[in-house]
């Protein structure tokens, strides 16, 4: 028997047939924007690899240009996905790779020295995309002149290997580190080959002193504040700008206030001031002239930039009458001068404390015969 579709028959079956054909169209563009999505995401990782591994290249190139013709493989290391480089002044430069996607592939790294050519093979594996980049790297080491003789004014990059140190600050106790001190300024050569450095710049924080025993101890805090800035690989000591040993007493054992003395320090009168009762010195007078004269300034920023008044190691006793006199700290101020900074005063059987904060600027003594490697700059970098 014959069948015929009726009308009602065809409306059904076009239905069917325009249902597939929408579900096909649709799973293809679903599937069509997954594929998109995937590609744009490979391709945003790639971009994030291969910026990091320029990022590196540049670093290591950096790195090595440090210690020139000193650089050995060996102070690279990695650590997870960090990368080291302990360079001569035992410094440490790290890379740390933060791109989620990006692994190092330890067992493939490789680094070799041959004269002055240094090859390095880093590869960079990119799990997500299935792919390696391969950061090949080879460098020929520019020649550097070595050598152990230095001149006044020279500047010297050394830095130093103290710890950070807590001083009283402006807004109460501050830490300072004194590695941000790693240039420095030759100011006097010695007759037994030693070498006197001042810090070219000061503290990027100040340091306050306050009252009679902050007075009493002043020249011998600041020394010890001075002393974080060696590096005994090159230095044989250290002190703070302005001190003289045969001027000044780092401690004042011994200060009865009132006094009987009748003029300020280094002025004559009947009763002069006695330093070793807090009389005050006037030692900072040769450093304040060495300086002024190698350097042809006394002014001195902070390691940030801002223009920096800093102490000097000599205290200073000022009388105006009989009831009424001063104690206080010396410091350079930002007109190639100095100035003083009252700690205390008497004032008619009153005595009041003060609070004075200034910068510090450390000087370093070096070992005869340290010997340096001159960088891009022609500054001498202390080399062991």
């Amino acid at each position: 028997m014959d069948m015929k579709l009726n009308n009602r028959g065809y409306v059904l079956v076009e239905i069917i047939l325009a249902s597939v054909i929408a579900f096909g169209i649709a799973y293809y563009m679903l599937d069509l924007t997954i594929k998109l999505k995937n590609k744009n995401d490979d391709l945003i990782v790639e971009t994030l690899v291969m910026t990091d591994k320029a990022i590196i290249q540049n670093k290591l190139v950096e790195y090595i240009s440090i210690d020139g013709n000193d650089f050995t493989c060996d102070n690279f290391k990695i650590n997870g996905n960090a990368l080291s480089y302990i360079d001569l002044n035992n410094n440490e430069h790290i890379i740390d790779i933060v791109n989620k996607y990006t692994t190092i592939d330890v067992t493939s790294f490789n680094c070799s020295k041959d004269n002055n050519r240094v090859s390095l093979f880093l590869p960079l594996k990119v799990d997500q995309i299935d792919k390696t980049f391969d950061l090949q790297l080879n460098y020929l080491i520019s020649s550097r002149q070595i050598g152990s003789a230095f001149s006044l004014g020279d500047y010297v990059v050394m830095t130093p290997t103290g710890n950070d140190f807590t001083v009283n600050s402006v807004n109460g106790n501050d830490v300072i580190d004194p590695k941000a001190l790693n240039l420095w300024r030759v100011i006097k050569m010695n007759a037994d080959g030693s070498i006197e450095l001042v810090s070219e710049y000061t503290s990027n924080k100040k340091v306050c002193f306050e009252g009679q025993d902050n007075y009493m101890d002043f020249i011998k805090l600041l020394n010890d504040y001075a002393n974080n800035y060696i590096n005994l690989n090159y230095t044989t000591g250290s002190r703070h700008f302005g001190y003289d040993e045969t001027e000044a007493s780092p401690i004042i054992n011994s200060m009865v206030i009132p006094v009987d003395w009748g003029c300020s320090t280094g002025q004559s009168c009947s009763i002069p001031p006695r330093e070793m009762n807090g009389g005050g010195d006037l030692g900072y007078v040769a450093d304040f002239v060495l300086v002024g004269n190698v350097l042809g300034t006394t002014n001195a920023k902070t390691s940030n930039g801002l223009n920096a008044s800093y102490w000097m190691a000599s205290r200073y006793y000022n009388y105006m009458h009989t009831d009424y006199y001063s104690f206080g700290g010396r410091y350079a101020n930002t007109n190639n001068s100095f100035s003083l900074t009252q700690l205390l005063f008497y004032d008619s059987g009153t005595i009041v404390n003060i609070k004075g904060c200034n910068y510090i600027r450390p000087i370093i003594t070096l070992k005869p015969g340290v010997k340096y490697m001159i960088n891009n700059d022609g500054q001498k970098v202390l080399i062991s």
